[in-house]
């Protein structure tokens, strides 16, 4: 075993850190957003588009955050990593429906909807469309151009107006 096993009790333990280091610059990137305005439709947009400058600056991360939600990779981790990774990620889900709460009880956004089913509609479209991305990324498939294809641009285009069209579903 080598140096890193040092600090880590486990690999689950190294990669458990490394999502709970990428949730973390996740929010914080996340918490700017929201101080951009006070109308919650501005802020909910204000975070997608902070969540995909995440992907593009931080791809790694993006993987990861998508990778390590696996039951098995938790199995031989440490509970306190555990604790972070469950306590960064309950930061992100909360600050994403404070905002969507936000547009409920002002109005704005439909009541028939939870801020939190708001919010997992809004995150699973973004999260999908940009795995795509993702997966296509130095593809020759994805440099092949036909009918049924989209370039990277096109996709980010996608990811706005389907966001768009999800944020109006929810508007009053």
């Amino acid at each position: 075993k080598g140096t890193v096993y040092l600090y880590f009790r486990s690999k689950e333990d190294v990669y458990l850190t490394l999502l709970a280091n990428a949730l973390n610059a996740l929010n914080a990137r996340f918490a700017t957003a929201v101080q951009t305005s006070h109308d919650p439709v501005r802020q909910i947009r204000a975070i997608g588009d902070e969540f995909i400058h995440f992907f593009i600056e931080s791809p790694g991360y993006f993987r990861l955050m998508h990778e390590l939600t696996y039951p098995f990779m938790h199995a031989d981790a440490s509970a306190d990593i555990l604790q972070q990774v469950h306590r960064n990620s309950a930061e992100t889900w909360a600050l994403i429906t404070r905002c969507l709460q936000g547009g409920i009880d002002s109005g704005v956004l439909r009541n028939d909807f939870s801020a939190f089913e708001m919010a997992v509609v809004l995150w699973t479209n973004t999260s999908g469309l940009l795995r795509i991305i993702d997966a296509r990324r130095g593809s020759t498939l994805w440099q092949q151009r036909n009918e049924y294809s989209l370039s990277a641009m096109e996709l980010r285009n996608l990811i706005d107006k389907v966001n768009s069209v999800l944020m109006t579903s929810f508007s009053r």
